[in-house]
Parts: structure tokens; C-alpha cells; sequence
């Protein structure tokens, strides 16, 4: 995917290297500290992983894993994540502190969100812990609402005590 100044790749092992000082950003490990991992090696395996999970997952969901960089100097400034059920998609995000503010993650996200909905998702799902409030803003320009957890299916990136949001396409240019 591309949009006027970024481009959202698939991720793969080898940007382990360029996403390590991502992940190990303070703030970042503040919000999700389980999941990063602290060496370049495991980042790669961690990665090689994600990857794979794409194509073997037993509940006949989509983990589609991608990497965000900016067209301008090529540098590497988040990820984003969907992992999709049928018409629903689960959606999370992590960028580094020096792109916030500059509109990249309302940009990358909503890219990934035309995407989908053009492979037929209908209603997008984000779980955000309550004082991480760059994602809640960010799931507020996006106009996804707070709800409850989905019936369907488990949420993967819900912890207890997070906030739970969605968001349903009523019409094709509402994204």
C-alpha cells in the first residue's frame, strides 16, 4: 500500500534491524511490555513468526502484519496489524513518538482500513489501554466508538481493563 507520503509494506524478518529502536522505545514498551522483545535476534524470530502466522493460523483467521516508512527520507516509523475474521478486523498499531502529532498513524491506519473494507471487511475492532492517549485520539479521528467486546470472536489484543472500540462501514467513502 501506498499513500501521498507513506508506505505500508508487509512485514518480514529482516526489518528487525530498522523497527528495533521502534520497539524499544519507552513509551512503546510502557504500553504493550510483553510483547517486545529486547534483543535484535528476537525481534527477527518474533517477526519470522508474525510472518508466518499470516498463512497458519487454525481459526481460519488473517493476521496480515505491516511495517510503516515515510516516502520522503525512508524511514521506518511504525507498525499496524489486522487480524481478520470474515467481515470483522481487528486492528492494532504502534508508531515511534517522534512521528506523533504529524498526522502518520491517522494516515497508515486509514489506509489499512480502505484495504480491507475493499476485501470485505465491514467493521473494525481496536482495544486501546486507558492511558495510552495517542491511540485513544487516534481511534477518535478515525471515529470508532467505544463497544463492547465482539460475541463472534475473542478479541487477540485485548487485556483486561482495556478500552474496546469499533467502528462499521455504513457506505464506502465513510473511511
Amino acid at each position: 500500500m501506498r499513500t501521498e507520503r507513506l508506505i505500508i509494506e508487509p512485514l518480514v524478518a529482516s526489518h528487525a534491524e530498522a523497527l528495533m529502536s521502534l520497539l524499544d522505545e519507552r513509551v512503546n514498551r510502557h504500553f504493550a511490555p510483553e510483547d517486545v522483545p529486547t534483543s535484535q535476534a528476537a525481534l527477527r524470530a518474533q517477526f519470522a513468526e508474525m510472518a508466518a502466522a499470516a498463512t497458519n493460523r487454525r481459526d481460519g483467521a488473517r493476521f496480515l502484519p505491516f511495517v510503516v516508512k515515510t516516502i520522503a527520507d525512508g524511514h521506518y516509523i511504525g507498525r499496524l496489524e489486522a487480524l481478520v475474521h470474515a467481515k470483522d478486523a481487528e486492528i492494532a498499531f504502534v508508531f515511534i513518538p517522534q512521528s506523533w502529532g504529524q498526522g502518520f498513524a491517522t494516515e497508515a491506519t486509514s489506509a489499512l482500513m480502505v484495504d480491507l473494507q475493499g476485501a470485505g471487511v465491514e467493521r473494525f475492532w481496536a482495544c486501546v489501554t486507558p492511558s495510552n492517549e495517542p491511540s485513544l485520539a487516534l481511534c477518535s479521528r478515525l471515529n470508532f466508538a467505544r463497544s463492547e467486546l465482539p460475541t463472534a470472536f475473542a478479541l487477540a489484543t485485548y487485556d483486561v481493563g482495556d478500552i474496546v472500540f469499533s467502528f462499521e462501514v455504513v457506505n464506502e467513502r465513510q473511511i
